[in-house]
């Protein structure tokens, strides 16, 4: 009798246990992952080049006082705008003035005693030599009073340029040695930036390419500017082409020595299969994502991919238009799972 009765708890047991089990399968079949996807069409596509660089002016002079001397006056400070030609300071202005005018003398002089020597040699009475001689003296005495403009610009420190003072060496009564710089003058109505371009993307450059400045200081702005030159061989040490981008700067916003971003357009795709770059699973070389097939089963699907922006990644291979990437759930399914699409995809 009572090995009848543990017999029946025992089929009892089973019994509980079996119907158990099919009500788990029960549920997990009818409980299918769900997943959001988006639908992979035609889009178009920039790839762009990311650079960062510091803004100097346009054009920039250095005034040199060549002979030096007694700094008597100083007309200008750091940030005055002057126009061409204007005297900034006068350093020992008397005496140049005085070497100057002298050597003009000396120069009209030469000239006509060349000028003479050779009505001679014509009428018989100079020789050849005469002549090569008053012509040598005649070229000295030329070389020596544009030697002399030289040191009296120098000397009124005459700007070669309008622009902004960006820089004085010098203070009033200061005595300064020959060849002193003691001005530099910029043109900062135009800035620009200077850059080393990598090999890959020098190709897509050329003259006028646009190119757009942010700078992290003036969030909310931006510049757009253009390549205006670009090396045509790369530096033999960084294998980078040397590249100019000028900004018009005419509210003077930008301010030399500043660290700005560029970013220059390279290539355009008008119909490219392009999706977010987080979706994209990397292990090692490989990259991957999770499409889901018409059968509602997910495929691990592997992928090529080229340029990217800050979100977007362009796919050379792997994906076609019409499929459909998991965008949330990619990383809780495996190959071959059936899942349910949370959202409505278009068909």
């Amino acid at each position: 009798m009572a090995n009848r009765i543990n017999t029946v708890l025992i089929l009892i047991f089973i019994l509980f246990n079996c119907n158990q089990q099919q009500s788990n399968g029960q549920k997990q079949i009818q409980q299918k992952m769900s997943v959001k996807v988006i639908k992979i069409v035609p889009s178009q596509f920039v790839s762009k080049g990311i650079y960062f660089g510091r803004l100097v002016p346009s054009s920039s002079v250095k005034i040199i006082s060549y002979t030096g001397g007694r700094v008597e006056t100083v007309k200008v400070r750091e940030g005055d705008y002057v126009k061409k030609g204007n005297s900034l300071a006068e350093i020992d202005a008397a005496k140049a003035l005085t070497m100057f005018q002298t050597t003009e003398i000396q120069e009209r002089i030469a000239l006509s005693t060349l000028e003479q020597t050779r009505i001679h040699l014509k009428n018989g009475n100079a020789s050849q030599l005469r002549v090569d001689e008053a012509e040598m003296n005649y070229l000295n005495a030329s070389n020596n009073r544009i030697n002399a403009h030289r040191n009296y610009q120098g000397a009124l420190a005459i700007s070669p340029i309008s622009g902004i003072v960006t820089s004085r060496y010098i203070q009033q009564y200061d005595e300064i040695a020959e060849g002193t710089h003691v001005f530099t003058v910029s043109k900062m109505d135009e800035m620009k930036l200077n850059i080393d371009v990598m090999e890959s993307d020098v190709y897509y450059l050329e003259t006028g390419t646009e190119a757009r400045l942010s700078i992290d200081m003036m969030p909310g702005r931006e510049w757009t500017g253009n390549v205006r030159t670009f090396a045509k061989e790369a530096d033999e040490t960084t294998r980078a082409f040397r590249t100019e981008i000028y900004f018009d700067n005419y509210d003077s916003a930008l301010k030399p020595g500043i660290t700005g971003r560029v970013e220059i357009d390279l290539q355009h795709f008008d119909s490219a299969v392009v999706i977010p770059t987080e979706l994209i699973t990397i292990r090692g070389i490989q990259k991957s994502v999770m499409v889901v097939k018409p059968d509602c089963k997910v495929e691990q699907r592997f992928i090529e991919t080229g340029p990217k922006s800050d979100l977007l990644t362009l796919v050379y291979s792997g994906l076609s238009f019409g499929e459909f990437v998991i965008t949330e759930g990619y990383n809780m399914v495996g190959e071959g799972d059936e899942v349910m699409i949370g959202n409505n995809r278009k068909n």
